[in-house]
């Protein structure tokens, strides 16, 4: 995981390997002045099951007493090539997407939305990457 968790240390809730199959959940909980700008408590809990697949599945928990604001994403981990000195150099990346909300150290929960037009983050035309 990254964004809010991604330099804390999780807590394991449940190692279990069965035969071929392996389950693995950790869970971590925010507290209300952990980060600046969301003064919120939550608890979420993370299991990935190993077996003739894979699932992964998140659970979030409202701790606090007030409504919970809270947006959650995925996206891949991909693989360039087979060996490990393959590069995107020469590839071409297109995002039809005019805005991008900049991420905020400072105040994760800035939800400030920026064009993107005419600068480096502009890919609505295929731009070489790499």
């Amino acid at each position: 995981m990254h964004g809010f968790l991604a330099d804390k240390t999780w807590n394991l809730d449940l190692k279990q390997v069965t035969g071929s199959d392996a389950t693995v959940s950790c869970k971590y909980t925010i507290g209300e002045n952990d980060f600046e700008g969301y003064p919120f408590q939550l608890t979420v809990r993370h299991e990935m099951r190993l077996g003739e697949g894979f699932s992964s599945e998140v659970t979030i928990w409202n701790e606090g007493t007030k409504p919970l604001p809270l947006a959650m994403g995925f996206h891949p981990h991909l693989r360039v090539g087979e060996q490990p000195e393959e590069t995107i150099d020469g590839w071409e990346l297109t995002m039809p997407s005019s805005k991008m909300r900049p991420k905020n150290d400072m105040n994760p929960s800035n939800f400030s939305v920026q064009e993107v037009s005419g600068t480096s983050f502009d890919f609505t035309k295929p731009r070489i990457i790499g």
